[in-house]
């Protein structure tokens, strides 16, 4: 009977990494950091929604705070909706202002035109500081 060193075969795997580390440079050094200006900050609180232009953003170690933390489910499948399997997000629209509202999201649809039989428009996500807990109020 083999062994798990055997089935996996480590020797093989370290020395592929070894000849990795060898073609490429994977340190940054100071003198090769470069300063971008940045123009532009867009902000996805909602997977495959069209995002915010934003004025400023908290970054955290995980990225810009709130960035895709949130996604439409499908609820008969429970399964998210994307444009990739749906128009449905094409359609949808944010509201978010974080200097005078920043625990609340509005998600909406682009304009009267879309879907024009659905009552209800927009739906209002508010949501603590640290987003243990939420709640929707359908508009």
């Amino acid at each position: 009977m083999k062994g798990k060193s055997d089935k996996y075969n480590y020797p093989k795997l370290y020395n592929m990494v070894q000849k990795i580390k060898k073609l490429y440079d994977l340190s940054i050094k100071q003198k090769d950091e470069i300063v971008v200006p940045i123009k532009k900050i867009f902000l996805y609180p909602i997977r495959g929604i069209k995002g915010l232009e934003m004025e400023w953003c908290e970054v955290t170690p995980f990225g810009l705070k709130l960035d895709r933390i949130w996604c439409v489910m499908r609820e008969s499948k429970m399964k998210p909706i994307s444009n990739h399997n749906s128009n449905i997000p094409c359609f949808l629209r944010m509201e978010y202002d974080p200097d005078n509202k920043p625990n609340e999201l509005v998600l909406k649809l682009k304009d009267d035109k879309c879907y024009p039989k659905l009552k209800k428009r927009s739906h209002t996500l508010l949501f603590e500081e640290d987003m243990s807990e939420f709640e929707f109020i359908e508009g």
